[in-house]
């Protein structure tokens, strides 16, 4: 059984990942843009100011943030609702970061932690980049070939493990409240979400995920997720 760390990147960001996760997989519906926008902002900055009591240094909490807005800003794009009909010309990376490669910056990010020597703090870094490219994020390799994003994916998910011993690895506590929810297919985990309009049915596959996330490959979750449909 996991004990999720109640301190780590993963748990310190879940509300602002769990909205991203209710907006992207068409969960909730947003009726004015501009009000997320500003929950958003919202959700992201009492983490920062946590992550910063909880010793973090302040480069690898920027880039976890940025990390967690290019989820986000690739999450609204993909919906093309019109209620998000001007998110295109300023996404909120622009906003907090002053630009638009996000789907770039994002893997060299990842990229350059890999670089770096081990630590509980690059372990949770890398489980936050983990944790958005299990949910679906693709930037640069959105149209291409994936191939790198995967060898990526297996190198921290293999430092991360390194790290951290033999204690398991939880994603988060990421719970979707809905009382109506669905799944969609991702490329990556082969069936990420799916769910009833049962609360008690959503929370069992969250748990059944998050057990499984980043210690298993995608053929193991796919399992995991069509054995309890």
């Amino acid at each position: 059984m996991i004990t999720t760390r109640s301190n780590s990147l993963a748990f310190v960001f879940q509300e602002a990942l769990t909205a991203i996760v209710r907006v992207r997989f068409r969960l909730q519906t947003v009726a004015d843009a501009d009000i997320f926008r500003r929950q958003m902002r919202q959700l992201l900055q009492a983490p920062m100011q946590e992550a910063r009591n909880l010793g973090y240094d302040n480069q690898k909490i920027q880039g976890c943030v940025f990390a967690v807005v290019a989820l986000l800003d690739e999450s609204v794009l993909n919906l093309q609702d019109p209620v998000f009909a001007q998110w295109a010309r300023r996404p909120l990376q622009e906003e907090l970061f002053g630009g638009h490669l996000a789907g770039e910056t994002f893997f060299q990010n990842l990229r350059s932690y890999l670089s770096e020597q081990d630590s509980q703090q690059l372990a949770d870094v890398l489980e936050l980049h983990c944790i958005c490219l299990h949910l679906g994020y693709r930037g640069r390799y959105a149209l291409g070939d994936s191939g790198e994003l995967y060898d990526m994916l297996r190198q921290a998910r293999a430092r991360i493990q390194r790290i951290r011993g033999d204690a398991r690895i939880g994603a988060g506590v990421i719970v979707l409240q809905a009382n109506q929810a669905g799944g969609r297919a991702d490329t990556l985990t082969r069936s990420l979400w799916w769910a009833t309009g049962a609360l008690a049915f959503v929370l069992l596959i969250a748990f059944c995920v998050y057990s499984i996330l980043l210690t298993s490959g995608a053929a193991a979750l796919h399992s995991a997720v069509a054995g309890a449909m």
